[in-house]
């Protein structure tokens, strides 16, 4: 019986403590703002597969691009691309990206992509991690392939 208190105790104390964080966090009332970065690529590096199919859609997989982003984020950014386009640079791609900025925190960007003789066109998720957390941007990406990528969006941040 005292084990069962003593258990009762310690879940109480816990409760007690963590109330009033989830409570804050709660009350926070999120902000929500126009969003808006640029992606300039600086180095690709090979892939690390790519064939034609019977098509004619050539498909190349894990495609690493480095860059620069600026504007409401600003830091180095790798994205990791997976695209499926035909001879004259028309289809798709999907990418994955790690934004690292000055202070070391990171966000991740997921991205589908539609590509037109070398235009871009389509949406992107970006959500913070670690002290980041709590922060997103959603929105439409645009472009040109191989040169400035144009992010423009809303951004919400949720944290206190």
């Amino acid at each position: 019986m005292k084990k069962l208190f003593l258990i009762f105790q310690i879940t109480l104390i816990s409760v007690l403590v963590v109330m009033p964080t989830a409570v804050t966090a709660l009350a926070c009332r999120p902000i929500q703002q126009r969003f808006s970065a640029a992606i300039q690529v600086v180095s690709t590096a090979s892939p690390g597969r790519s064939w034609v199919d019977d098509k004619g859609i050539m498909h190349i997989r894990d495609m690493i691009v480095n860059g620069i982003i600026t504007g409401d984020i600003n830091g180095q950014i790798q994205i990791t691309q997976n695209l499926n386009v035909d001879a004259t640079f028309t289809g798709n791609i999907q990418a994955e990206a790690e934004i690292t900025v000055p202070s070391g925190a990171v966000y991740r960007m997921l991205a589908y992509i539609n590509v037109k003789t070398l235009v871009l066109s389509g949406i992107f998720l970006i959500w913070g991690t670690g002290s980041l957390r709590g922060t997103y941007a959603v929105g439409t990406v645009s472009g040109m392939a191989g040169g400035v990528a144009t992010l423009n969006g809303m951004q919400l941040v949720t944290k206190p």
